[in-house]
């Protein structure tokens, strides 16, 4: 679903995200500047880096919410400062190449859809030479959870029918969740990074990594927990981590089908594999603790797919 103007009202509630791009915003932005706020949304920081007496700013993205960028502008004095244009960036001619970039296009990791490959086109085709991005580094974290899925399971109990065969399609799907930092059962752990300024990095449409974590406490784990550690300057990040905070993108979590019985200390192998294909994401997974093992695979979650239905 496209991200309308109540979805950008609560990304300024995320004041991890939102303090720390003003903040990187304010050490970058001086009278010389021409930024770009890529998926500028209606504008925020648009306007901040106007604020900031950046000369130029253009403000692009692909929703309608950018044409309220102008009454954002006018609002604020700002409207000499400030052009917004509707459309792909690659597509559209700007003015004047831009020497700070502001873009993200994340999500709730940032590796769905295309923008990491817009990104990558920016950079070598829009942005000036010397330019500075605000976004040098991402960080993927993965932890272990445990969450509460009796609604979901039981949704598929029926006296006199078997549900077995659709219970593990229903509840292979990868989900976008809120956890709270008391869910997370493991110590958390990188298992991939994406390096902005790596052209091959960005455009690579496979992901592959592993890390090792040690259980919190006794008890279950039945999903892997991921998120991203943004790096956007030196000195200034932030993070989608669970915990008490809001955070506008939230995680992606990974079901065990079956529960992972943990001990304190326990060292947990977490294994991960993403591909970007043009029909859609796929994820697959495995978590090892001594001699138990969890596998997982998204496409478990399509039960049309036949290699699917004949597992």
């Amino acid at each position: 679903m496209p991200y309308d103007m109540v979805h950008f009202s609560t990304m300024l509630r995320d004041r991890r995200r939102r303090d720390a791009y003003v903040a990187a915003l304010t050490r970058t932005v001086g009278p010389d500047s021409v930024v770009l706020d890529l998926g500028s949304g209606p504008g925020f920081f648009a306007a901040v880096a106007a604020r900031l007496g950046a000369r130029r700013v253009f403000a692009v993205d692909l929703l309608e919410a950018v044409d309220a960028v102008p009454l954002l502008a006018r609002a604020n004095g700002l409207e000499e400062r400030i052009q917004a244009f509707r459309g792909d960036i690659r597509t559209i001619e700007l003015p004047e190449a831009p020497n700070v970039v502001i873009a993200d296009l994340r999500g709730p990791l940032p590796l769905h859809t295309s923008g990491l490959s817009v990104v990558a086109d920016v950079r070598e085709d829009v942005m000036a030479p010397g330019g500075v991005w605000l976004q040098q580094r991402d960080d993927l974290r993965a932890a272990l959870a445990y969450v509460d899925r009796a609604e979901l399971e039981t949704a598929w109990d029926e006296p006199g029918l078997d549900f077995d065969a659709l219970r593990r399609h229903a509840l292979s799907v990868p989900r976008r969740v809120q956890l709270e930092a008391d869910q997370i059962v493991t110590t958390s752990g990188v298992w991939t990074s994406i390096d902005y300024a790596d052209a091959d990095n960005l455009r690579s449409r496979k992901r592959r990594g592993s890390t090792i974590l040690r259980a919190l406490a006794d008890g279950p784990a039945n999903t892997i927990a991921l998120w991203f550690d943004a790096t956007l300057i030196e000195g200034i990040s932030y993070d989608s981590a669970p915990g008490d905070s809001y955070t506008t993108y939230g995680q992606i979590t990974l079901p065990l089908l079956e529960p992972l019985q943990l001990l304190e200390g326990d060292e947990v192998n977490v294994e991960l594999s993403f591909d970007r294909l043009d029909a859609g994401d796929v994820w697959r997974w495995q978590v090892s603790a001594g001699d138990e093992r969890r596998n997982g695979n998204s496409l478990d979650a399509i039960p049309i797919a036949p290699h699917a239905l004949l597992v």
